[in-house]
């Protein structure tokens, strides 16, 4: 019923066993009612545990540029003190990506299919462009190219622009319909 995710034979099989378990096919320890599950996988050390969870291939950093709006200001603002601005609006200065990495836009390119909060897996990245595939909402499967946009925070009492992707990295992805077929299956 459920796809392979991202070629993962063990999610793959974690999910027929939550299926098993909600069509009543998992028979109950006879001694305590319950039944035994195994998840996950067992490693014997905090470094172990990082290796598992690393996307492989060679990362790639970008870095924003970062500009004063008002050039009577610039000399008041070195460009190191604007690149250490972080504000919710705007994403850290220098970005490190993988292929394969799960990313959300934060700022709306195209209304359609491209909008704040979109959940895409890189594809490819060239030096002004990240090509992905959109996860979720009505252009679900297309490939999709991310550019690098100026961004203007709106809570900073300093007016700069940033130039960068308008994007971050995505740690936990779930469709809705996915969401709502393991509630049924463990409540």
């Amino acid at each position: 019923m459920w796809p392979h995710i991202q070629g993962d034979l063990s999610a793959e099989q974690f999910a027929n066993k939550l299926l098993q378990i909600g069509d009543g096919n998992v028979p109950e320890d006879p001694s305590t009612g319950l039944i035994i599950m195994p998840c996950g996988q067992i490693v014997n050390s905090p470094d172990e545990l990082l290796s598992k969870q690393q996307i492989p291939g060679q990362e790639y950093t970008y870095k924003s540029i970062d500009c004063i709006l008002n050039d009577d200001e610039a000399v008041q603002y070195p460009i190191e003190f604007l690149n250490s601005i972080q504000t919710p609006d705007l994403q850290a200065r220098n970005s490190i990506l993988k292929v394969g990495a799960p990313i959300i836009l934060i700022r709306n390119i195209d209304a359609n299919k491209l909008c704040n909060g979109t959940r895409l897996i890189v594809k490819k990245m060239m030096q002004h462009v990240i090509q992905a595939t959109v996860l979720t909402g009505c252009a679900k499967g297309e490939d999709v190219f991310i550019p690098r946009i100026p961004i203007i925070p709106s809570d900073n009492t300093i007016q700069f622009k940033r130039i960068q992707f308008p994007l971050k990295l995505c740690f936990a992805m779930q469709s809705t319909s996915h969401r709502t077929s393991l509630l049924g299956l463990l409540v």
